[in-house]
């Protein structure tokens, strides 16, 4: 096995016990609070104020010592060293930065940058990527938080009525549904967990900012190879977006107006990474990037790969074409691909 998939599995399993950890932590503040309010009447509480105390700190303190191990133990799996240290030395770049995005031109429907570019390594500039997979990461910890705590308390109400010679068959019903759930979104966890650290950080460098139509760019791509790819490729894309009232309704309709593959490698050995430079050449009479009220044109970069036995991997860089620069006077034609 290549070394950086020991080192991945390495990390796996670090990240693994960070999360048992936390979880841990969880159930037993969970089991905590639904006893305490069970079990205590107006006259006695059911734990007393020492024991309280001393089952508060320790579950809040697991969560925290997990959390905080988890968060580390992911950034650490799923980050490389060069971009750790782009990140630290980026402070030193602002201002030139700065300088640039200053003097780019400024057109109402043309959407603007959120911030200056940042540096690349090899080529000029490095893209900004939508990392999909942390949102759903975020979103699918958060419901498994949900279900759990739902389905620790539910099975205690169930615990405590069968006890006693009785059967909560509303308690064991949603009892039952939530421990269900809260498997299902554990195992949506354990797999954007590894989408967001197996594959790595993708690197996307451009030669050239702004982007106009008709101009020539170099790309550079670098993608860590921990495990074998069947295929990795990049498209441009170019969606057109439409929104109009039908009766009552209000519709939007979404078309691909441009689909161009600028790289495609198949059958990449584990262990190897993706190191590839690539050119980018947009058709002249390419519409730029547009946003209105009702139309919006928006162009975007897509890093995708293939691997055995693992879930979809994508990662999109949005990119803004700007208009060509026009003599003054003299209005830029507007192109049919702005509309559906």
């Amino acid at each position: 096995m290549a070394r950086s998939a020991r080192n991945w599995w390495a990390g796996m399993a670090e990240v693994t016990l960070a999360i048992a950890l936390a979880l841990v932590g969880f159930v037993l503040l969970v089991v905590t609070v639904t006893t305490l309010l069970m079990y205590s009447t107006p006259d006695v509480w059911y734990y007393t104020w020492p024991s309280l105390a001393l089952r508060g700190l320790v579950s809040l303190t697991m969560i925290g010592v997990g959390g905080y191990w988890m968060l580390a133990a992911i950034w650490k799996v799923s980050a490389t060293a060069e971009r750790r240290n782009a990140i630290v030395n980026r402070a030193g770049e602002i201002e030139l930065l700065n300088e640039l995005w200053r003097s780019s031109s400024s057109l109402p429907t043309v959407p603007g940058e959120k911030g200056p570019p940042p540096r690349g390594r090899v080529l000029k500039y490095r893209l900004l990527g939508v990392n999909r997979s942390l949102i759903w990461l975020a979103v699918s910890g958060l419901f498994a938080l949900v279900s759990v705590g739902l389905a620790t308390g539910l099975t205690l109400q169930a615990t405590r009525a069968w006890s006693v010679g009785q059967a909560d068959w509303l308690a064991i019903i949603a009892g039952v549904i939530c421990l269900t759930v809260a498997a299902w979104t554990v195992i949506q966890f354990g797999r954007q967990l590894l989408v967001l650290t197996g594959f790595g950080p993708t690197q996307l460098e451009i030669s050239e900012l702004p982007l106009v139509p008709g101009g020539l760019y170099q790309l550079y791509l670098e993608q860590p190879g921990r495990f074998r790819f069947q295929v990795i490729e990049v498209v441009l894309t170019c969606v057109e977006e439409a929104t109009f009232s039908q009766g009552t309704n209000v519709r939007t309709e979404k078309r691909n107006a441009v689909d161009v593959r600028l790289f495609r490698k198949r059958g990449i050995a584990a262990g190897q990474p993706v190191q590839e430079t690539f050119e980018l050449r947009l058709p002249p009479e390419a519409m730029h990037s547009f946003v209105s009220a009702n139309n919006r044109v928006l162009w975007k970069i897509i890093v995708s790969a293939t691997v055995r036995g693992w879930p979809q991997f994508q990662r999109v860089f949005p990119v803004i074409i700007t208009p060509p620069a026009q003599p003054v006077g003299q209005l830029p034609a507007v192109s049919s691909a702005g509309s559906l």
